[in-house]
């Protein structure tokens, strides 16, 4: 018979992760303070072929080359594969009830293509509005936030101007939905980052296949005549090596994150184009495995950037990470 994994309530209304209570770190966790650390490594393997192309034509005169690392081996960019994990994870959020169950509280999930989240701190004019009104001071319609009134912007000494602006940083991030706070926006930066992915082992002629296509005329949806191109590939089986880190992670967007790299890692995500044709598709493989990093004191910092964090498997992580969400009969 199935039990459920307690629930305990936190001051935010999010499961608690352990080491990550808010005794032991601020309300929010921006950047100007390094709070927690994730380090998660791994391996994916194509499935099928995948293209991610460049805008120059290929040598031979090919029509869409794929984008190569100087050394020639084919890449797959960090922040396409960053771009594929934020729109998986803006389209499931959009789901209230997964909503309400990993972040119960603050902003929507928001599409930012279409429906951003923080448009209320998008205008500088908006921000130093927010300034003024922290301020207490009028305001004349001057966008700039010396007004020329005894309490001016320049008659606030350096760390009254510094803790306005620490609020203001707090009010943008309260504003931000749980991906925009991963992933970042034009108001934040995010805190997660994938460098370029390229295989360790391998040949070119074990890495790279080429495929014609032809155009297809709209009206009777049949190839056209003279409109045939090609294109270049890599191939199925070649395998990449993925780093992903992470810092300052909130509890809900540790959930968050898990959530997209296990659906990258279970083969539900496809990268690069062509898609719909089936190119692109990926899994994990092997073991992957977390380093993390709790900062209580100074040492945890240098042992982390020192590379001496202790490694554990990923996948028992995930499971206590994403149990606190879900029943543990699941």
């Amino acid at each position: 018979m199935a039990t459920h994994v307690p629930r305990p309530s936190n001051p935010r209304g999010h499961p608690s992760v352990p080491g990550s209570t808010k005794e032991e770190r601020p309300m929010s966790l921006l950047h100007h303070s390094l709070q927690n650390a994730w380090i998660i490594r791994g391996t994916l393997e194509l499935m099928s072929p995948l293209h991610i192309g460049v805008s120059e034509r290929g040598a031979m005169g090919m029509d869409a080359k794929v984008v190569r690392w100087p050394d020639g081996r084919p890449v797959i960019p960090g922040s396409s594969l960053k771009g594929v994990l934020r729109s998986f994870l803006e389209t499931v959020g959009q789901n209230e009830s997964l909503r309400n169950l990993l972040s119960p509280e603050g902003p929507p999930v928001c599409i930012i293509t279409e429906n951003p989240c923080g448009r209320e701190f998008r205008k500088k004019e908006d921000r130093d509005k927010w300034r003024r009104r922290q301020m207490a001071i009028p305001t004349n319609g001057d966008p700039d936030p010396d007004d020329g009134s005894r309490g001016s912007w320049d008659n606030l000494s350096e760390e009254e101007k510094a803790e306005i602006d620490r609020e203001l940083a707090e009010a943008i991030y309260r504003s931000l939905c749980p991906i925009c706070r991963l992933f970042g926006n034009q108001l934040f930066a995010g805190k997660i980052s994938i460098p370029d992915l390229v295989p360790e082992q391998g040949h070119p002629t074990e890495w790279f296949d080429v495929r014609d296509g032809v155009g297809i005329d709209r009206d009777t949806r049949t190839a056209r005549n003279g409109v045939k191109y090609d294109f270049e590939l890599v191939n199925p089986g070649v395998v990449f090596p993925l780093t992903v880190r992470a810092m300052n992670l909130e509890d809900d967007e540790q959930a968050w994150l898990l959530l997209g790299l296990e659906a990258l890692r279970n083969g539900e995500l496809f990268l690069g184009g062509k898609t719909s044709r089936g190119l692109g598709s990926v899994r994990g493989i092997g073991s992957w495995r977390i380093s993390r990093m709790e900062s209580r004191g100074p040492e945890d910092i240098v042992l982390h950037y020192l590379g001496r964090d202790e490694e554990e498997d990923y996948e028992p992580w995930v499971n206590q990470v994403m149990g606190r969400y879900m029943s543990a009969g699941r």
